[in-house]
């Protein structure tokens, strides 16, 4: 019982040091409203998002994610592809993902109407013998303006190295506004994509357009506060075979200021 009240007031006092004290700093410089926030995280504001996702109408997934802003124009990313439970599975419904994603996004550009960011994202394979397989860059522009935003060409080059060398070209896009309130709605796909294989020295080109395959997803996110937002998303990783590429996520999002002064 005592260890039960010590766990319960430990917990309050952290998050009234985390979401209480820094209040006043994070309110000034991290809008409600999704249309309003910055491409990048603004210094010293940290951001964890817990997701929940089904997959193919089958698996669950469960991952979590952080992002810190560095300084100027520059965040840092860092998530956890978490744990996989197949519910149609036999043995061994549950598996445990051991990569470790580490990120960085530099806003480069910033003028009226116009943003646009470059980044980084690296996957390591934790209790691998091959722990950097593959790296994808992004060079994300956004046109907004008070009421709605789109953009294109994030993640857009990834290079597998390993086990054979590959080279993936994707031209996503997104569209979203914010439809009421606090509401945010966006619809993202992608126009088709380009990936490079050679394995024992073959060669092989493989172009698909949207026309061929086609993934489409609408997501909405509900801002309570500077500080909580609640997603959810829905949709298909290929429209044209909807039936067996359903997705669906919820995502929770925290955010705090001013944790290293």
């Amino acid at each position: 019982m005592k260890r039960s009240i010590l766990f319960r007031n430990t917990l309050i006092l952290a998050i009234s040091l985390i979401f209480g004290s820094v209040g006043f700093s994070l309110e000034a410089r991290y809008p409600t409203k999704v249309i309003d926030r910055p491409s990048v995280l603004p210094e010293n504001i940290f951001s964890m998002g817990l997701d929940a996702g089904l997959e193919n109408l089958q698996t669950l997934n469960f991952s979590v994610n952080t992002k810190l802003g560095l300084g100027k124009n520059l965040e840092a990313q860092l998530s956890w592809n978490g744990l996989a439970i197949d519910t149609k599975a036999k043995e061994d419904k549950l598996h445990i993902k051991r990569i470790v994603n580490l990120g960085l996004k530099y806003n480069f550009l910033g003028v009226p109407h116009v943003s646009q960011s470059i980044t980084l994202n690296v996957p390591l394979h934790i209790y691998s013998g091959e722990i950097l397989r593959e790296f994808s860059v992004g060079t994300p522009i956004v046109f907004y303006n008070q009421h709605m935003a789109g953009g294109l060409l994030g993640d857009l080059f990834t290079l597998t190295m390993r086990k054979h060398i590959a080279a993936r070209f994707d031209f996503k896009w997104w569209y979203g506004a914010q439809i009421y309130g606090n509401l945010w709605a966006d619809l993202s796909g992608s126009f088709g994509h380009v990936t490079l294989n050679s394995d024992k020295n073959l060669a092989d080109v493989e172009a698909k357009a949207f026309w061929q395959e086609l993934p489409l997803s609408l997501g909405v996110i509900y801002a309570f506060n500077n500080y909580f937002d609640l997603g959810a998303n829905a949709g298909f990783s290929n429209v044209l075979k909807a039936k067996d590429t359903f997705n669906f996520g919820l995502t929770f999002t925290a955010r705090a200021g001013r944790l290293f002064g």
